[in-house]
């Protein structure tokens, strides 16, 4: 999302992220590969030096220069994720997914965005979250 900002309107829909803007890297005893760990060179390293390191090399930052989110990005449209509706992924009725699609069709509530407050309607049908 922050990479995309600088180009497109991002509007960020559910909770607030996690905030990790770090890059890292796995490194093992594998010099065929310099070293990096590829997910397909396992049996390529070394059996009997078994270690392997995830150091941080970097901070993600988007075309404008900002990379200061190490405490998440803020929904835009709030909505906590609800363990006992997350609905079907990709059916219109799925919480996030149909929050996205009333922001979209101009019908987004003028209430809570709370799980089970939201009434929203969609190509003349209502959807109650």
């Amino acid at each position: 999302m922050n990479g995309l900002a600088p180009y497109v309107d991002v509007v960020h829909v559910g909770e607030l992220t996690v905030g990790k803007s770090e890059f890292s890297n796995t490194f093992v005893d594998d010099p065929s590969t310099g070293y990096f760990y590829t997910g397909n060179n396992d049996s390529d390293i070394n059996p009997d030096n078994q270690w392997g390191i995830q150091p941080l090399l970097g901070k993600n930052e988007n075309a404008d220069g900002f990379s200061d989110y190490e405490n998440g990005l803020v929904p835009d449209y709030e909505l906590p994720e609800d363990v006992e509706n997350l609905g079907v992924l990709g059916e219109i009725d799925e919480p996030l997914l149909a929050l996205t699609l009333s922001i979209i069709s101009g019908n987004t509530a003028k209430r809570s965005l709370n799980p089970g407050s939201l009434l929203i309607h969609l190509h003349t049908q209502e959807y109650f979250l």
